[in-house]
């Protein structure tokens, strides 16, 4: 095939969609497959295939799960057990100079589903490699160990050895599918403490990705990751920046396929920490990677920082008003909004996937401690951002449920902020409490969004 019968077909194939093995390429095309972001696997033949159906499989496959719940502490150990909220732990003491077994999750079958852990069983059970992180730490003079086993039909175990000297530290488990069910233990021994808190598994894409091929991970100094998924679209303003909302358990990128539809170039974020996500805020050298993602996208597009839009929906539209600051962004779209980080962190009363208590673990995460004296000032967080934004230049649209238990009351609050900075808002509204209306939810954000494509690129 001619040389410009091949760039003829790459340039209308849609972004993420070519596999390229020829280390070889004409510069014209290879300057169409940076924009297309296409992949470059090297191989051929039965080598290649399987390189592609390892790491290229459809779908985001990841969870990851609070593990303190379903678990034993040994007998025999005569130290101190500290619980901080609902998933964190800490042992404390003589763990004795052998190495111990100190923790013991239940087994977990995968027949029954009854543990938070359960979950994990479909993930193990794909063909292909596993990567798995343990959330833990430890002081003093303690040495400790995380050990996973499957147990097979035919009754073999298969045990993988972990030593813990870091705290999310990826470790890679071959296919041992299939088994009947897999137990996890943690072996200590020294004198100290050791505490655990979150437990991540999620499919292989070797080199290729996270949670999508072409995903981004970022790590803070103190463990946070940062997960971002950027898809070129056209290569036309402006770049829509979206944020997810909460994932009790399953990690994963959200609402592709709603923006493939407008063909325009989209960043998304994704929040892993804690049991759900924290907001996509917290220490300054974290707020610090998402800013310098969006600015690194904008510049590889060649946009300013006029030629952005800022979307999220429930725990999503916190960090979508909270960056707006750092930008000049042409419109905001925000859904089911959560704007008192304090007030909304507070509460344990409503339920969300079985569980009631997650903000205040989100919380204590973000800063350090429980406290109801803390709500006022941690309120503030959102509003001195906001106070940056030139409202004037910003066209920002609402969607609310007259019902949403979440952080509802604060509505009139975040309405009435940016009218009085001279700013106009179109809000929408629908009965409901904030679980409700998703489907009228999204068309509300794709009808926005099509609005301010439709505006900017009148002006090209």
């Amino acid at each position: 095939m001619a040389g410009s019968d091949v760039l003829a077909i790459v340039k209308r194939l849609p972004p993420f969609s070519i596999i390229y093995a020829s280390a070889t390429v004409d510069p014209e095309i290879a300057d169409v497959l940076r924009q297309k972001a296409a992949f470059f696997v090297p191989g051929a033949g039965h080598d290649l295939f399987q390189t592609i159906v390892d790491n290229f499989f459809m779908g985001q496959r990841g969870i990851h799960s609070g593990v303190t719940e379903a678990l034993d502490i040994a007998e025999t150990f005569t130290g101190s057990v500290e619980r901080r909220g609902r998933f964190q732990m800490t042992l404390s003491g003589d763990f004795g100079t052998t190495l111990q077994q100190v923790v013991t999750w239940h087994p977990i079958s995968v027949e029954k589903f009854e543990t938070v852990l359960a979950g994990m069983n479909g993930i193990f059970l794909d063909a292909g490699e596993k990567k798995v992180y343990l959330e833990g730490n430890q002081r003093g003079d303690v040495y400790w160990e995380w050990h996973v086993e499957f147990i097979q039909p035919d009754g073999k175990l298969v045990q993988f050895v972990i030593p813990m000297t870091e705290s999310l530290q990826e470790h890679v488990f071959p296919d041992v599918h299939p088994f009947y069910s897999f137990q996890m233990s943690l072996w200590i021994s020294g004198q100290g403490e050791v505490d655990f808190n979150r437990v991540i598994v999620r499919r292989s894409r070797s080199t290729y990705g996270t949670l999508l091929p072409g995903d981004e991970k970022q790590m803070t100094s103190t463990g946070d990751e940062v997960l971002s998924y950027f898809n070129p679209g056209d290569l036309k303003p402006p770049l829509l920046v979206s944020f997810t909302g909460s994932r009790l358990y399953g990690d994963g990128f959200e609402m592709m396929s709603v923006y493939g539809r407008h063909k325009l170039p989209y960043l998304l974020f994704t929040d892993s920490r804690t049991q759900g996500g924290a907001l996509m805020v917290g220490t300054p050298e974290y707020e610090q990677l998402v800013i310098d993602k969006i600015r690194e996208k904008l510049q590889w597009l060649g946009f300013d920082e006029h030629d952005v839009v800022f979307q999220g929906y429930s725990m999503g539209s916190f960090p979508a008003l909270y960056y707006a600051r750092h930008f000049k962004p042409q419109g905001i779209i925000v859904s089911k909004a959560i704007v008192n980080l304090g007030t909304f962190s507070g509460q344990d009363g409503f339920a969300h996937g079985g569980t009631k208590d997650w903000p205040l673990d989100m919380r204590r995460h973000l800063f350090g401690r429980v406290l109801r004296a803390d709500t006022p000032v941690i309120d503030q967080k959102l509003w001195q951002s906001m106070d940056h934004v030139d409202w004037t230049q910003v066209a920002t649209h609402v969607f609310s449920l007259a019902q949403d238990e979440y952080d509802g009351q604060s509505l009139p609050q975040l309405l009435r902020f940016i009218k009085d900075r001279g700013g106009s808002v179109e809000h929408f509204w629908l009965d409901g409490d904030h679980l409700a209306h998703t489907d009228e939810m999204i068309n509300f954000v794709e009808g926005k969004l099509d609005l301010l494509i439709k505006r900017r690129r009148a002006t090209l």
